[in-house]
């Protein structure tokens, strides 16, 4: 998926970030140390920047 059009009506526009491979050792710690619901909270949010958080994938 590489625009949100493709995402469905209600998803919010978004500029795709490119992927980072200069993490820092302080940044992957403080990423570890984060509570978990918090880790949850930061990965819904941007899953929900790239998808429908409505939609419902369906496999036949």
């Amino acid at each position: 998926m590489t625009d949100a059009s493709q995402a469905g009506p209600n998803a919010p526009a978004f500029h795709q970030a490119p992927i980072r491979h200069d993490w820092s050792l302080a940044e992957i710690e403080a990423l570890f140390a984060l509570p978990f619901n918090d880790l949850l909270f930061r990965a819904q949010q941007v899953h929900r920047a790239h998808f429908d958080a409505n939609a419902v994938q369906v496999s036949t």
